[in-house]
Formats: C-alpha cells, sequence, structure tokens
C-alpha cells in the first residue's frame, strides 16, 4: 500500500477508518494477484472496519447514502464477490503495551512479553506504516477503483482562481452532509474571489 492521491473535494478527508479500509484491500488485491487459493484470518485495530466488511455488500438505500468512503468500500465488494467466505477479520487490542486511564484511574499496558503474537504484530506494522509513510513512491489513485452500481454523486469544485483548475470530485462520504458542507465551502471561495475582499495574508 502506498499514500492516496486524488483530486478530492475539499471535505474529503483521509481519516483512520478510510486507511485501514484502504490497507484491506490492498491487501486482498495483492493475494488475488499471487494467486493464493487458502483462507485469510486478517487481524486489525479498529472494530468499525469489521462491521462494515461483514455487512457493506448488503446495504441499500439510506444505510448506503450514510456510507463513508463508498469508492473504496465498492473495490472491497468486488474483492468479496472473488473471496466468498475464505476471509475472515479479526479484531487485535492496538498500542497493547500503551497504558490508558479511564474515569481517573490509570491502567498500564502490557510488556512486550505479555502480548500475544497477533498484539505484537500490530504494533510492529505501525511502526513499519509511520516509517513508510514518509518514503513510500507509490501513489493510491483512487479514481481507477471499480465501481458499483449503487450510484454515484460527483460536486464541481475549483482549486485555485484559474478556471483549467476546475474538477469533478466524488461525494464519497455521508451524501446529505457532505453536500451540504461542499457548498458551504464552495460559497466561501467565491466570495473570497469577489474583487476587493479581503484574505487571509493580506496587509
Amino acid at each position: 500500500m502506498g499514500k492516496e492521491t486524488s483530486r478530492q473535494l475539499d471535505t474529503e478527508d483521509n481519516h483512520s477508518y478510510r486507511m485501514e479500509a484502504i490497507g484491506v484491500l490492498s491487501g486482498l488485491r495483492y493475494l488475488n494477484k499471487i494467486q493464493w487459493k487458502g483462507t485469510v484470518t486478517w487481524y486489525l485495530d479498529k472494530k468499525s472496519i469489521i462491521t462494515t466488511y461483514a455487512s457493506i455488500d448488503k446495504l441499500r438505500g439510506p444505510y448506503w447514502t450514510k456510507q463513508r468512503d463508498k469508492d473504496v468500500w465498492e473495490a472491497i465488494i468486488k474483492e468479496k464477490q472473488t473471496w466468498g467466505n475464505r476471509v475472515t477479520l479479526k479484531w487485535v487490542k492496538g498500542h497493547a503495551t500503551e497504558g490508558k486511564t479511564h474515569k481517573g484511574v490509570y491502567t498500564p499496558g502490557k510488556t512486550w512479553e505479555e502480548c500475544t503474537p497477533q498484539e505484537q504484530a500490530n504494533i510492529i506494522v505501525d511502526q513499519i506504516a509511520d516509517t513508510a509513510y514518509t518514503k513510500v513512491t507509490h501513489n493510491l489513485r483512487a479514481d481507477t477503483l471499480q465501481t458499483h452500481d449503487k450510484g454515484h454523486v460527483w460536486m464541481k469544485q475549483q482549486h485555485t482562481d484559474t478556471p483549467a483548475n476546475q474538477c469533478w470530485g466524488r461525494v464519497t462520504g455521508d451524501w446529505r452532509s457532505q453536500i451540504a458542507e461542499q457548498i458551504r465551502v464552495n460559497d466561501t471561495k467565491n466570495k473570497l474571489r469577489k474583487p476587493g475582499t479581503v484574505r487571509r495574508g493580506d496587509t
């Protein structure tokens, strides 16, 4: 997996939920590429990804409308059609060696020796990801992901004051809230382009 690059809407957010989903997608695609015929047990520390993976191909109507990162999950749906029941996602506690405070009570983390093999692997993978992020040379182009037949919503936006830099960005989050937020962003940009408007940095 590498960094993601695309001409996203201003309201598109590269959050941990999206990154974890891209990780699952990248892994399944790689295993398909090497023609892995066995089963896969995938451990990850984000329960919401496991929940979404189990139900994503069944989402319809308002449930699909509210689903985040539709472009990535559409591609995962395609992979699920290939893998069938050969993939199992399981939760593992993240950062198991780090302590936490709950309601004023501090609970120390585990020692390395106390961690399960899955917890140890999770810590190592996080460290690799932190290092690789600054060195990776391959980019994910979200606009090349396979799409699904659930319908798409696109919005036009302008990245600079030059008309040639206008582009269409796909609304991949909750359609209603992201569209409303993108309209507010676009309106603000249009107001700032009007002559006589004071912009940040002007004296």
